[in-house]
C-alpha cells in the first residue's frame, strides 16, 4: 500500500493542527482570572491525537488530504463548539424542543454523515478552501494573541477599593481570637418562616443561651457567595458594573478582595495570625477546601465542548438508568462532606492551641449548601438523591439545615471549652436557600435573608442592630470592641441575577 503522501506545503490543511490551538488561545484569552496558559497546555496533545488519527484513517480511504482534513475539521468544530452551539438554539426556542438533546444530536449525526458521502463522491482537490482555513486559522491566532496581550499590559495589580480610615491598635489593647464560621446557604429567619413555614427558635434560642446576641432580620448584601463574602470582609460594596451574576466577575473582582481583604490585613496589621479553612484564598495561600462549584483551569477551557456538555447534561441520567454505583457516589460529591469535616477539625485543633499572637481563624463550611448528604436525625441520605445536580428539594434542603444546627452548636461548644483565652465569635452565612430545581421560586428579599450571630466575652452587643448587614457587620465588631470610628452605611442589598 502506497505511503501516504503529504501535499505541497501551501496546500497541506495545517488548519487542523491550529483549531485546538485556537480554541485553547481564545478560552485563555477570554477568561483571564480564571485559566492560566499552562492549564491549556497540556491538552494540546489529547486533541491532536485523535485529529491526527482520523485524518490519517480517512486519507487511507480517500487518498486526498484535503478532503479527510475537512471531514475531521467538521468533526473537531462540533466537538470543540457543542456548547456555544447548543446555548444558542435554546436562547432561540427557550428550554422547548429546540434544544433537546434527543433532536441536536441526531441532526449533527446526520449532518456529518451526509458531509461523509458527500466528500467520499467528491473529486474537487478542495486546494482554494485548505489555503482559506490555513489563513483564518493564522489570522484568528495572532488576533487572540494581540488581545490577550494587550489584556496582560492593561492589568490592574493595585487595590480594588480604597483604604478605611482605621487607626492602629497600642501594644496594651486587648486582642482577643476571632472565629469567623460562615454556614454556607444558611436561610435566615425571616426565611425560614416565610419560605419553609419553619421556626428555628430551637436553634437560635440555644445560641442566646450561650451568650450569643442573635441579629434579627440580618441580611446579606448580595446572594451569590463570592460576592457576598468579599463585601462582609472588606466592609463595603463591590463595584459591579450591573447586577448580573457572571463567574468571571466572580474570580476578577472577588477574589482578589478576598484574598487581600481590608478586615484581614487591618488584623495581620496589627499583630494577628490569619489561619484560612476556607473555599477562598487569604494571602498568597491556595484555598484548603477545594469545591466543585467553582470552576477554574481546565473545566473553564472544556466547558464549550461536547465533552463537557453531555457529562452536565446527560450523565446522572444515564448512570441512574443503567444503575451504575461507583458513578453515583462520584456524582453525589461526598468530597465536600469530607471538606466540611476536615475545616471543622481543623478549627478546633487551633482553637486549642496556646499561641503567643492573637489569631483570626475563618472557617468556611459548605453546609447547609446542597448537596443534602443528612437528614435533621443524621441518617445518611442515598447516593442516587444526592447525585442529582438539580436536587433543591426545599423539604431536604430545611432536614439538613436542622442536622447543621447540631454540627454549629457542637462547633461553638468545643471552641468556647478548648480556646486557651474567651474569644469572638461570628456565627453567619453568605446566603439563604436559593432554590432552583423543581423548588417552588424564592421571593428575591428572602433569597437575602441570612444568619448573623455574635458572641462577645464582654457580652455588649449594642452595635448590632436588627437588620444589620453584611458591610456593616465587621465594621460593627471594629467599632465596639476595638474603637475604631467606620461610619456605617446603608443597609440594602443587589440581587443577583444569572
Amino acid at each position: 500500500m502506497t505511503a501516504p503522501v503529504p501535499p505541497k506545503k501551501a496546500d497541506f490543511p495545517f488548519y487542523l493542527l491550529l483549531l485546538p490551538v485556537f480554541f485553547l488561545l481564545h478560552g485563555v484569552v477570554e477568561h483571564p482570572h480564571l485559566v492560566r496558559p499552562a492549564d491549556a497546555v497540556p491538552l494540546l496533545p489529547r486533541f491532536w491525537l485523535p485529529i491526527v488519527v482520523g485524518t490519517v484513517l480517512l486519507w487511507y480511504r480517500w487518498r486526498n488530504w484535503q478532503r479527510a482534513a475537512l471531514m475531521v475539521f467538521a468533526a473537531a468544530g462540533i466537538y470543540f463548539y457543542f456548547g456555544i452551539f447548543h446555548d444558542g438554539l435554546k436562547a432561540i426556542g427557550g428550554q422547548g424542543f429546540l434544544g433537546k438533546y434527543s433532536l441536536v444530536l441526531p441532526l449533527l449525526a446526520a449532518a456529518l454523515l451526509l458531509l461523509f458521502r458527500a466528500l467520499h463522491r467528491s473529486r474537487a482537490s478542495f486546494v482554494r478552501l485548505t489555503r482559506y482555513l490555513n489563513v483564518l486559522l493564522v489570522v484568528l491566532l495572532l488576533v487572540d494573541t494581540g488581545i490577550g496581550t494587550v489584556h496582560h499590559l492593561n492589568r490592574n495589580d493595585g487595590p480594588l477599593l480604597p483604604p478605611l480610615a482605621m487607626t492602629a491598635l497600642p501594644d496594651s489593647a486587648a486582642k482577643p481570637d476571632i472565629h469567623l464560621i460562615v454556614a454556607d446557604g444558611y436561610a435566615g429567619d425571616r426565611a425560614l418562616a416565610q419560605y419553609f413555614g419553619f421556626d428555628n427558635s430551637a436553634f437560635t434560642g440555644a445560641l442566646t443561651q450561650r451568650g450569643f446576641r442573635v441579629v434579627p432580620d440580618a441580611s446579606s448584601n448580595y446572594n451569590y457567595t463570592a460576592f457576598s463574602m468579599a463585601s462582609l470582609l472588606n466592609m463595603d460594596f463591590l463595584p459591579l458594573p450591573d447586577n448580573r451574576h457572571r463567574t468571571e466577575m466572580g474570580h476578577e473582582l472577588c477574589f482578589p478582595l478576598i484574598r487581600r481583604s481590608r478586615f484581614a490585613g487591618w488584623l495581620q496589621h496589627n499583630g494577628y495570625e490569619v489561619h484560612n479553612h476556607s473555599i477562598f484564598a487569604l494571602g498568597d495561600a491556595p484555598p484548603p477546601f477545594k469545591i466543585p462549584f467553582f470552576r477554574s483551569g481546565r473545566s473553564v477551557l472544556l466547558l464549550p465542548t461536547l465533552e463537557s456538555r453531555l457529562n452536565r447534561d446527560l450523565r446522572f441520567h444515564l448512570v441512574t438508568r443503567f444503575h451504575l454505583p461507583s458513578e453515583i457516589r462520584r456524582l453525589a460529591r461526598y468530597e465536600v462532606n469530607q471538606g466540611n469535616g476536615e475545616m471543622a477539625d481543623l478549627t478546633l485543633a487551633e482553637s486549642r492551641r496556646s499561641a503567643r499572637q492573637p489569631r483570626f481563624i475563618y472557617t468556611h463550611l459548605m453546609l447547609p449548601h446542597d448537596p443534602y448528604f443528612y437528614r435533621k436525625d443524621g441518617t445518611p441520605v442515598p447516593a442516587a438523591l444526592l447525585a442529582d445536580p438539580h436536587n433543591k428539594d426545599p423539604r431536604q434542603y430545611l432536614e439538613y439545615l436542622q442536622y447543621a444546627n447540631g454540627r454549629l452548636l457542637s462547633l461553638v461548644d468545643s471552641i468556647l471549652a478548648g480556646s486557651p483565652r474567651p474569644p469572638i465569635i461570628l456565627l453567619l452565612s453568605d446566603h439563604s436557600y436559593r432554590g432552583g430545581g423543581s423548588a417552588p421560586a424564592v421571593p428575591p428579599h428572602l433569597q437575602l435573608s441570612v444568619l448573623n450571630a455574635v458572641y462577645l466575652p464582654s457580652g455588649n452587643y449594642s452595635a448590632w442592630y436588627p437588620g444589620i448587614s453584611h458591610v456593616n457587620h465587621l465594621r460593627a465588631l471594629l467599632n465596639q470592641q476595638f474603637h475604631q470610628r467606620l461610619p456605617m452605611l446603608r443597609d440594602s442589598s443587589a440581587f443577583l441575577v444569572e
